[in-house]
């Protein structure tokens, strides 16, 4: 008995296809995405770079084809210009996870980043360009903020 290997670009392919494209909802994509998929190609590595749950790689990898397979349908449509080969690569679109924690604001009085909300001295500046609006919750702790928005609500 074979036991075969997991492979991110396999998997981000498969997201693509039955998770998008050969999903009921998006009938009306159907036609135009089955005209450019078979120039969508996935590359990297065979396992995620970053060890995250929920298929992370995976998910980015298959939106990204979906952006890019219907810029060359746009393109096609508008500007009747043949469609281009889209390379993805799994290994940056893990990258794209991190790019929450990378911003920054640069205002006249100092510069804000991802950290300034657990920052007390930077909790106020902050809180002025972004109002809180969560008013049943005392000052937010790292713990609160990593568990929001993870369980299915009405």
């Amino acid at each position: 008995m074979s036991v075969e290997q997991y492979s991110v670009p396999v998997e981000a392919m498969k997201v693509f296809q039955e998770g998008i494209m050969n999903n009921p909802l998006h009938k009306n994509l159907q036609e135009d995405l089955k005209s450019v998929v078979h120039l969508l190609k996935y590359e990297g590595g065979d396992f995620p770079k970053i060890p995250i749950n929920w298929r992370f790689c995976e998910s980015i990898s298959a939106l990204k084809g979906l952006e890019a397979s219907m810029i060359n349908i746009l393109n096609k449509k508008k500007h009747n210009a043949e469609p281009q080969s889209i390379l993805i690569n799994t290994d940056h679109a893990n990258l794209f996870y991190m790019s929450v924690v990378l911003w920054k604001i640069d205002t006249d009085e100092s510069q804000l980043n991802a950290m300034a909300v657990y920052d007390p001295t930077k909790r106020q500046e902050f809180s002025k360009l972004f109002p809180d609006q969560l008013f049943h919750s005392n000052e937010n702790s790292i713990y609160q903020t990593a568990c929001k928005n993870i369980y299915k609500t009405k």
